[in-house]
């Protein structure tokens, strides 16, 4: 149990919608540890009051942020300038660019949001330094600057899309201040680790590489029954960078006289392009099947009465992807980019790495 009586988490939008999955298996830990637990999401992706089911000992707070033009209302009602927003403007010329310009933006409104919050938070729920902690599972906290929680602890996790700033055309705003103002950062991978001290120079005492994980317990997927064909399958959101067009580009590849048999799980804003890609292509030996999305009982359960002969990953970015140990944990070797910090966890022992920009016939 942590000497702290409570800890105040700010996701991005869990408990609402259906992304920050692998925060489920986390959040059972922190009930451990702490006797209260605050959820603060930054916004509501489906604008609805359903949100996933949470124990009693964990209250869900606000969301920060309002979706759509409510958000302009508060750029005007609530526009309020700190110094590191200022320099940050200034030093990275985020006049010239309007997607800097929109993100610089939307981390001042995220600030500026939480301050008001965090004065009603403090009253009400009688929050002190001294028995809570403050924890953003997400890098993006430019919060952590403010004068008014530099007597807290406080902590970060990174994990790839809001730590790389080449998966971001450059930017991220205020991110040394960021990192400088927390108490102890949690990198996801090694990788991140390194780039917090080569590029920030962030001391490695506040560092501590905290890698994600499955709460799978010794199972494994089910026995081949036709070992005349390949079963592969794959696990991600279906957007740009996650290039899952590829998978079908590579399964072509393959002996036209195996029968394959790809299962995709996940679903997204491509889905219906990358479907439309698969399905105007016939293949014979290729049957093709897209689950959607799955939380993680039926991921689960679809990996333990599934056979695969390979999980894979063939996307442009990532940070340490819990798909993959989720496979592993079942036992599935995986095929994966060599991006990121995959590196740390496929080896020529459980799988095979490609090159960031896949050749098909290898």
């Amino acid at each position: 149990m942590s000497k702290f009586k409570g800890i105040i988490v700010i996701t991005a939008s869990y408990p609402y919608g259906e992304r920050e999955t692998y925060f489920e298996n986390e959040l059972r830990f922190l009930e451990e540890n702490f006797e209260q637990i605050y959820i603060t999401p930054i916004y509501n992706p489906s604008r609805s009051s359903k949100k996933r089911e949470v124990s009693d000992k964990t209250t869900i707070l606000p969301v920060l942020l309002n979706m759509g033009w409510k958000r302009l209302i508060n750029v005007f009602l609530h526009f309020r300038v700190n110094w590191p927003h200022i320099r940050d403007f200034c030093h990275f010329s985020v006049f010239s660019n309007s997607y800097k310009f929109k993100k610089w933006i939307n981390s001042l409104l995220l600030s500026n949001s939480f301050l008001r919050h965090w004065n009603q938070l403090e009253k009400k729920y009688n929050i002190n330094p001294e028995d809570f902690l403050i924890y953003s599972y997400w890098a993006n906290a430019p919060f952590f600057v403010l004068d008014r929680l530099r007597p807290y602890k406080k902590i970060i996790r990174m994990h790839g899309g809001d730590f790389y700033v080449e998966r971001n055309y450059g930017y991220l705003p205020i991110r040394k201040e960021i990192y400088s103002a927390a108490t102890l950062l949690l990198p996801i991978s090694n990788n991140i680790a390194t780039r917090l001290e080569g590029e920030y120079g962030i001391e490695p005492r506040k560092i501590n590489i905290s890698y994600l994980g499955t709460s799978n317990a010794q199972r494994s997927c089910a026995l081949k029954t036709d070992q005349r064909a390949l079963y592969i399958c794959s696990c991600s959101h279906v957007y740009a960078l996650k290039r899952i067009h590829l998978i079908f580009d590579i399964l072509k590849a393959v002996n036209k006289t195996i029968k394959i048999v790809w299962h995709h799980y996940g679903d997204g804003e491509q889905i219906q392009q990358v479907k439309d890609y698969v399905y105007r292509i016939p293949t014979g030996n290729i049957q093709v099947n897209f689950a959607g999305h799955l939380d993680q009982k039926q991921l689960k359960e679809a990996y333990e009465t599934n056979y695969y002969d390979w999980f894979i990953n063939v996307s442009e970015y990532e940070g340490l992807p819990v798909s993959i140990m989720e496979a592993f944990s079942y036992g599935i070797p995986a095929i994966a980019a060599n991006v990121g910090g995959v590196s740390e966890i496929v080896n020529n022992k459980n799988g095979f790495l490609t090159a960031k920009d896949i050749d098909i016939k290898d």
